[in-house]
């Protein structure tokens, strides 16, 4: 086995593909995509910060992340399809410059919510008032092992996660492997092409893993100074009706649990 395989599988990480099917498992604390939220009783469905009432996107519990361990939080998102039809598309914590230009400075148009022991909540009316209720899917899940894609690979050196020895190379690093290691892939073309079986990088809809990224790696920071865990991303054909439905993908991440007060965040890539 050359260098490059070698170091391609050492990166190799348990996924879950989601598998959907029609129906709403209800209110209930489990992953699943549109019907009704999990959605505590006595507190406001969320609205973009314009005022309009967003519609509930899907949940995960996060212990059904592979590497969440029993992490019994509840991640909720909301987006705002309002704002999207008024051309005023949210596409993530990066969007700063589309934002300044086409909507008012501050505005918000998704919103990530985290819920402790949601199995305890004791949930709002079905029919409390909220945005537009997009197509209920139930979730199973479809267990595989794979590797990192091949834009972390040849990435610019900003993941630096914990699980593995090895250490994605920086640009320029990256271009000394593409003059100089005929054993490395010189493009997607090649990528796509090696022997990994099981082990490949599946652009769909799924929890833990690797990031399919649809442009180019965008690993985040949380606002207490680490590296934000990956949840999973939803595919344009999962999702429809979110900002990335005519062809991209969401990306979704939380704090490690030992950040204080955590958060969650979004990326749309198009």
């Amino acid at each position: 086995m050359n260098r490059y395989l070698a170091e391609m599988i050492a990166t190799c990480k348990l996924a879950k593909k989601l598998e959907l099917s029609e129906g709403d498992p209800g209110q209930v604390a489990v992953t699943k995509i549109g019907g009704v939220p999990l959605w505590p009783r006595g507190i406001e469905r969320p609205k973009c910060s314009v005022g309009h009432p967003m519609s509930f996107f899907f949940q995960v519990l996060l212990s059904d992340v592979p590497d969440f361990g029993e992490d019994d939080t509840l991640f909720t998102f909301h987006y705002c399809l309002t704002c999207m039809r008024e051309g005023a598309s949210h596409y993530g914590v990066h969007d700063l410059e589309f934002q300044l230009k086409n909507r008012p400075v501050g505005h918000l148009g998704y919103g990530v919510q985290l819920f402790d022991s949601p199995g305890r909540l004791e949930p709002d009316a079905p029919d409390a008032p909220s945005g537009q209720v997009i197509p209920a899917q139930t979730v199973a899940f479809e267990r595989r092992d794979e590797v990192m894609s091949s834009a972390d690979y040849y990435g610019d050196g900003v993941y630096r996660g914990p699980e593995f020895p090895l250490r994605i190379p920086t640009v320029e690093e990256y271009w000394q492997r593409r003059s100089t290691q005929a054993e490395y892939p010189v493009d997607e073309g090649e990528f796509r092409d090696l022997d990994l079986p099981d082990f490949s990088n599946e652009a769909c809809s799924k929890l833990g893993g690797w990031p399919s990224w649809y442009n180019y790696p965008d690993w985040l920071v949380c606002p207490h100074g680490n590296q934000f865990t990956f949840v999973g991303q939803l595919d344009f054909e999962a999702l429809e009706d979110g900002p990335w439905g005519g062809g991209g993908r969401g990306f979704f991440w939380v704090c490690p649990p030992t950040c204080p007060d955590r958060v969650g965040e979004m990326v749309c890539q198009i």
